[in-house]
């Protein structure tokens, strides 16, 4: 089953106390869900099934009066980011309350680490002894630890048997490896730049080199120019190298390599053949540009009606951005506009009935409402994408991610929940459980709140967003 995220931005700190004012003991807790908090503390106190029954606060209520003898209380509200800042705030109160009810504090003190004690040094044995080997000027380690192994790093090949070890680097792909790792030789590198059979190269009258007969004879196929002379040129220059480090024993002093002259290309009656097909193309040329001056001609004069068809539509069509920047050029930014709300506790009640979702939509929906048209900080041009525009910081943008109707939503939300003290000092009958203004205040505190599952906030918040945008959608 999938983690649920929980959203500790409304997160609420709370306190159980006994209703006896000679009992002082008091439970100090978090949460963000305060309704389903309460009906767990309940259960848990009077169901002995419950795992948590025998707790030290279940068992003082219950030897005092039982659950009706006390009440749950909200202390205040944060907006925490995790369950460590919210479990913060819960030991700020727990220590200022000093609550005694708590089996364990809320965010316990760390232990302090013992400073671990220094190992012993182990002292090398003598089967931890590392030997080398030097192979064709490369040096191979052999590792000797606990049992006796061959280990040749290159080719990652590790044996016990010195037999298997030696015909290892007889190997061919031993022997690559090291010439694929290992700097060439002198020797290697002189025999690597000589070559006893110099490059031939193919060259064409029309100064084409090719490295191969068949190339050449596949572009003469092509080739305007038609070569009177052998295709082949090949020269052989033998150099003197005077490297001191090659030995006059081993290897020939003589670096050989190949050059090619180039041929001057001498043109006879292929000339007269490119001029004329010069020509021809510089005729065709100015036949075509011709032709395309005609048709720009026939273009311009069939568009002119057209062109005035098109201003008269762009005349007659409404402009957003003049609307916007001329129209409410003097509307309120959208923070000033969430400060001027003034919240009732009849807005307050109205969450009862219409839930979390019809609350805020009915205060923000009046707020706009109260206002004129060009003093609106939001406004909607499409109902279909919901496609809204809001002002701040005295410009206009699109609120493409719906982030800033969000943020909206919640500035009302907490609005809302500090109308809850007042709502309670006006209706004190709340605390007795057997009045059904106490089963109301639940039922406000709940629908106040709203989600603390992400997923379901949001939708919670577009159906807000859907709501409202139907209200504030723009006349073309």
């Amino acid at each position: 089953m999938p983690k649920v995220e929980i959203d500790y931005s409304n997160t609420i700190i709370y306190k159980i106390t006994c209703k006896d004012p000679n009992i002082k003991d008091v439970y100090v807790g978090h949460t963000t869900n305060f309704v389903q908090r309460k009906h767990a503390h309940k259960q848990s106190c009077i169901n002995d099934k419950t795992p948590n029954y025998n707790c030290k606060l279940y068992q003082v209520i219950r030897n005092n009066g039982g659950w009706n003898n006390w009440s749950m209380e909200i202390i205040n509200f944060f907006n925490c980011n995790d369950h460590y800042e919210a479990r913060k705030k819960e030991q700020e109160y727990f220590e200022l309350l000093h609550a005694t009810l708590n089996s364990i504090e809320p965010l316990p003190k760390p232990k302090p680490n013992p400073k671990p004690e220094p190992e012993p040094k182990e002292e090398k044995s003598i089967n931890e002894n590392i030997a080398t080997t030097v192979y064709d000027n490369k040096i191979f380690s052999i590792n000797f630890k606990n049992t006796s192994k061959y280990n040749c790093v290159l080719c990652k090949y590790i044996t016990s048997s010195k037999k298997d070890y030696v015909r290892h680097t007889n190997t061919s792909k031993h022997l690559k490896r090291i010439k694929m790792n290992n700097p060439m030789s002198n020797t290697d590198a002189y025999l690597h730049n000589t070559s006893k059979n110099p490059t031939t190269r193919y060259l064409c009258h029309c100064g084409k080199k090719y490295n191969h007969r068949q190339s050449l004879y596949t572009h003469k196929k092509t080739c305007i120019f038609i070569p009177e002379t052998n295709d082949v040129i090949s020269e052989e220059n033998n150099e003197e190298n005077n490297d001191e480090n090659y030995d006059d024993n081993d290897i020939e002093k003589n670096d050989v390599t190949p050059v090619i002259n180039e041929i001057e290309i001498q043109p006879n009656g292929q000339m007269d053949v490119l001029i004329n097909l010069f020509q021809e193309q510089l005729k065709e040329n100015k036949e075509l540009k011709e032709l395309i001056i005609e048709q720009q001609k026939k273009i311009l004069e069939m568009g002119v009606g057209t062109t005035n068809i098109i201003n008269t539509q762009n005349n007659n069509k409404f402009n957003l951005n003049v609307f916007l920047n001329e129209t409410c050029k003097d509307a309120l930014n959208l923070s000033d506009f969430l400060e001027s709300l003034i919240l009732t506790l009849t807005d307050f009640e109205n969450f009862g009935p219409l839930g979390y979702c019809g609350g805020i939509s009915n205060i923000l929906i009046k707020g706009l409402n109260n206002l004129d048209i060009s003093k609106r900080p939001i406004h909607c041009s499409d109902l279909k994408r919901e496609v809204i525009h809001i002002k701040n910081n005295d410009t206009w943008h699109k609120d493409d991610d719906k982030q800033q109707m969000i943020k909206a939503i919640k500035a009302i939300e907490h609005k809302n929940v500090k109308q809850m003290s007042l709502w309670a000092k006006a209706n004190p009958e709340y605390k007795d459980p057997n009045h059904k203004k106490s089963d109301l205040y639940t039922k406000l505190i709940d629908q106040s709140l709203g989600e603390t599952d992400k997923e379901k906030a949001q939708k919670n918040y577009n159906k807000i967003i859907r709501a409202v945008a139907k209200e504030i959608l723009v006349d073309k």
